[in-house]
């Protein structure tokens, strides 16, 4: 008797184990084509939605990610008696005045070099033109064949010229919709810090059977611990890196030190693309403030080693495995999400990926999903 229930427990357990493999492998494989179209036709929608309603749904969304930055801070002048409200009031109001000051503090340098760098484009070019020079012989060659065979030009054909606006101009024009994004971020921002947990509490009320709040309760938990954790890491991280990147700046005798250091520490925000885009602008700036050539690629250079130090080394050391993604999952994230939103996306690509993998790792039919999303 004791061997047939043994028998019918583990025929039990196996047919539970196929249920699992099956429910794992029915979101990859559809029912039927109606299926497909139903689904497709959803993502389509969906794109659009985000696509269009992006001026809304970014705030929200980058809010919803600085409350889990921030919201330790409100708990812990909750600790000192102060209500949710007011320090989510206090918390952002330091967080807005250290943001004016340093913007102020470093919009006249930043200005001054936006108008020095159109100005600068003959002077790199020029600079450039020594390591350049043997394959631009070829090339002037090449167009002098082109004219000997195209003839003499058609002088009775007009030609017009459209006038791009300028650089200063693209960039104000870049900041009114920035300064009217961060106000909606920030009012989104403060009602958050100040609901405290109550939005999570009322996603599990809502959640019908026991084992659904249990899965809510666990993912909400590793959300908030995960990313803020994560948030605030990355943060400290980069924060050292603009320290770094102006101490090397100012050891090359270049202006505004704190400036490039900034800038170095906000680009590291963005994976992958933010470091290169440091390279070439340190690159740009190293030309534009150095005669020699040796000289100039230095800051470039620094910087590239500071990033490929913390990419390497204090990064993994600092997160661990814990929070680790797969390199390609990354870089499809911040393509997808720059592509659908712009540099916003960019910045938010890794702590949506972040979520989706939270969210896959505590549901049984997601979990393939999710070892697919990690390391």
């Amino acid at each position: 008797m004791t061997g047939i229930r043994r028998r019918n427990r583990t025929q039990r357990e196996r047919g539970l184990q196929r249920q699992l493999e099956l429910a794992d492998l029915s979101m990859f494989v559809p029912a039927s084509w109606t299926t497909v179209a139903i689904n497709g036709t959803f993502v389509l929608l969906l794109l659009y939605t985000l696509s269009l309603a992006r001026n809304v749904i970014q705030p929200i969304v980058m809010a919803i990610f600085l409350s889990f930055l921030l919201r330790p801070l409100v708990r812990k002048l909750g600790t000192w008696g102060l209500p949710a409200p007011i320090g989510a009031s206090v918390v952002l109001l330091a967080f807005l005045s250290l943001g004016v000051a340093g913007a102020i503090w470093m919009a006249d340098p930043a200005t001054q070099w936006l108008y020095r760098a159109p100005d600068g484009v003959p002077e790199i070019r020029q600079k450039l033109d020594r390591l350049l020079r043997p394959a631009a012989n070829v090339t002037n060659a090449a167009a002098q064949v082109d004219k000997i065979t195209e003839g003499a030009p058609d002088r009775s054909i007009q030609t017009v010229e459209l006038k791009s606006p300028g650089l200063i101009d693209t960039v104000v024009a870049r900041m009114k919709t920035v300064l009217g994004g961060a106000v909606l971020t920030f009012g989104f921002l403060y009602f958050f810090l100040a609901a405290g947990d109550r939005f999570l509490r009322r996603w599990v009320e809502s959640v019908k059977t026991l084992t659904q709040k249990k899965r809510a309760v666990a993912i909400s938990h590793a959300l908030a611990q995960t990313l803020s954790t994560y948030l605030m890491s990355v943060t400290m991280i980069n924060i050292g890196l603009g320290l770094a990147t102006g101490f090397w700046m100012a050891a090359l005798h270049m202006p505004t030190p704190i400036l490039w250091g900034v800038l170095g520490g906000v680009l590291n925000f963005i994976p992958y693309l933010g470091a290169l885009t440091g390279v070439g602008m340190f690159g740009v700036v190293g030309l534009l403030q150095f005669d020699s050539l040796g000289h100039a690629l230095l800051p470039a250079l620094g910087y590239w080693a500071l990033t490929a130090v913390e990419s390497g080394v204090v990064t993994p050391m600092v997160l661990g495995r814990q929070f680790a993604l797969h390199p390609v999952m990354i870089f499809g994230s911040l393509v997808f999400w720059g592509w659908l939103w712009g540099i916003p996306g960019t910045l938010l690509a890794v702590p949506l990926l972040m979520t989706l993998k939270i969210i896959c790792d505590h549901s049984q039919p997601l979990k393939t999903l999710g070892r697919f999303l990690g390391p």
